[in-house]
């Protein structure tokens, strides 16, 4: 009796397999891709309604990185959300406190004109050497490991307008209406002031000098940290899990910002309220040089 052994052919079998894998990782980047494309899209409407209420955005300074652009080298991206993960996996560059980040894309710009356009160093912030070309200063910033932020004492103040910490005000109740006695400043009896030192010191305990001593106040020997966040959910969403992906703690910078929400909601408030006078003052001006169109 003799026995018939099938024979099989496994030649054309992993060529199938690779065409398979080849075809799911096509659809992944092209799911990646949509995701990304959406998130921009309702990122943009967002912005363009707030434009709508608001000031129009002025243009971009010329030299500018655009978001899509990495601000340490010249790689780029097809969308903001993989120009982010390019700086955090390439260059270690994070944005820590990502729940109370509220303009990712605003940020973005703005550092790309910072970087870009006024050739300044992210870390050493007009503090060290002058760069004349954004090259010069994206070397820098890799060679010397300046891939971060500095937002140590009021520098911190610089990015006030891309954060939102009222969330985390310990008296603010559930369900309290965000724009709720927005132009309410603090009671005057929390504020004091020094005529001999010149300083300011506001609830949480700082304290704001003059600026004719700003020669002193940039002697800094603390400890620096870091700061920075997002306005898409989703955005937020999918920047921390690649942070999470890194090893990122999630509120490890918290604590450290309790005493500073405060003065930022001062600050907040004092700006609300010189914008206000600004627009009175200018009002007066233009008044100024009305004329009557009615004789009598």
């Amino acid at each position: 009796i003799k026995l018939l052994t099938p024979i099989f052919s496994f030649n054309n079998v992993p060529e199938e397999w690779e065409d398979v894998e080849g075809e799911d990782d096509d659809d992944m980047e092209e799911e990646e891709e949509e995701d990304d494309e959406e998130e921009e899209e309702t990122m943009d409407q967002e912005e363009g309604d707030a434009a709508a209420v608001s000031a129009p955005r002025p243009a971009a300074l010329p030299g500018s990185i655009p978001v899509t652009d990495c601000l340490f080298c010249s790689h780029h991206s097809k969308s903001l959300m993989k120009n982010v993960a390019h700086m955090t996996r390439v260059h270690s560059f994070f944005l820590p406190d990502l729940e109370f980040l509220v303009d990712l894309k605003g940020l973005m710009r703005y550092l790309g004109e910072k970087v870009g356009a006024g050739n300044v160093c992210l870390w050493c912030n007009e503090k060290g050497r002058s760069f004349y070309s954004a090259e010069a200063v994206q070397s820098h910033m890799t060679d010397k490991s300046h891939c971060k932020l500095f937002t140590d004492g009021d520098t911190a103040l610089e990015f006030a307008d891309f954060y939102d910490f009222r969330s985390s005000y310990p008296d603010r109740k559930e369900g309290e209406d965000a724009g709720k006695d927005k132009d309410e400043l603090p009671d005057d009896q929390n504020l004091e002031y020094d005529d001999e030192l010149l300083e300011l010191t506001l609830p949480s305990g700082a304290k704001i000098g003059h600026r004719s001593l700003l020669r002193y106040y940039k002697q800094r020997f603390g400890a620096q940290k870091a700061l920075v966040l997002s306005h898409n959910k989703n955005a937020v969403g999918r920047v921390m899990k690649q942070y999470r992906a890194l090893g990122w703690g999630g509120d490890g910078g918290f604590a450290a910002m309790n005493h500073k929400q405060k003065d930022m909601q001062y600050v907040q408030k004092m700006k609300n309220k010189w914008m206000q006078k600004m627009g009175m003052r200018n009002n007066t001006i233009l008044q100024a040089h009305f004329r009557l169109q009615i004789m009598f």
